[in-house]
């Protein structure tokens, strides 16, 4: 009978201590890399904010700025109210019906440091066409109490838009425009300021502008932009201009409703906070960007808001 011999041989393998230290290790790891990628998903997400903000912050302001340069009258603050002007008999002076809208912008006191949540100024021509003027004014051979302005067929007035004699201190809105084709307009205003100048031979030439009102205002978030004169095509009023805007909610990080201030008739305060609240979920604070200066315009062209 033969015996048959089974030789074992030992193998290698961790032991416990091994396991729980190599399990410790990784765990210490993985807790560290899923650290460090929340905390780039975050700072992504903020520095994305922080861009949002920043841009909402600098398109407001530089419209703002650009604007509020261009104005040819002293601005006025106001705010947005239900209903055009027929519907609010006791706007005071200053207020106005945007082009389309059934809103008022109503007038405030100015200068008034207390603030406003918007700033209206007249405009040279329309946001259609900037080109107001100068314009040459001859009386109409058809009709001679009438004026016609030989404006071009390129720069036509429109209702809601202003005409200015601003030598003669007087102007007035344009309630009715009609054109020949032949290079010049017809123009009707509401307290017939056309019936008042008289060409004569070897006379005076006369001069006027295109002007119409423009306001920007903080509603709902956002930056809107207003006009007496109707938009373009395609474009219906208010137009947005900038979103996250903070300023309408006084309860957010205690900055006031009053975006635009008038301490004096020279400058227009801006204090725009924006913020991107997409990621307000994100568990930290909403970012917030603070824009403020005092923005001065520089020229007077118009006698009246």
């Amino acid at each position: 009978m033969r015996l048959t011999f089974q030789t074992r041989v030992a193998t290698a393998a961790f032991t416990l201590a091994e396991m729980v230290v190599a399990t410790a290790v990784m765990v210490v790891v993985g807790t560290a890399s899923l650290a460090v990628l929340r905390a780039g998903t975050l700072l992504f997400a903020k520095n994305t904010a922080e861009n949002v903000a920043h841009d909402s912050s600098r398109i407001g302001l530089n419209r703002l700025l650009h604007d509020i340069h261009e104005a040819v009258s002293v601005p006025q603050l106001g705010h947005i109210v239900a209903g055009n002007l027929a519907a609010n008999p006791t706007a005071p002076t200053g207020s106005w019906t945007p082009s389309g809208t059934n809103v008022t912008f109503w007038a405030e006191p100015s200068p008034s440091p207390a603030g406003s949540a918007g700033v209206s100024f007249q405009m040279m021509g329309s946001p259609g066409d900037p080109n107001g003027g100068p314009f040459e004014v001859t009386n109409d051979p058809a009709t001679p109490d009438m004026i016609q302005i030989g404006s071009g067929n390129n720069h036509t007035p429109m209702v809601g838009m202003r005409l200015i004699f601003p030598y003669y201190n007087m102007e007035d809105d344009i309630i009715k425009a009609t054109s020949t084709g032949s290079n010049h307009f017809n123009i009707w205003t509401a307290n017939a300021l056309e019936t008042r100048f008289k060409t004569k031979k070897n006379g005076p030439i006369y001069i006027c502008y295109y002007t119409s009102r423009w306001a920007y205002v903080v509603e709902n978030g956002e930056l809107h932009l207003y006009s007496s004169a109707p938009p373009p095509s395609g474009v219906s009023w208010p137009v947005v201009v900038a979103r996250n805007i903070i300023n309408s909610d006084p309860t957010k990080y205690g900055q006031p409703a009053t975006p635009f201030t008038q301490a004096t008739s020279q400058y227009v305060g801006v204090n725009l906070s924006t913020e991107d609240s997409h990621y307000t979920n994100r568990h930290f604070k909403s970012v917030n960007t603070l824009l403020a200066g005092s923005v001065p315009y520089r020229a007077k062209l118009c006698v009246y808001q």
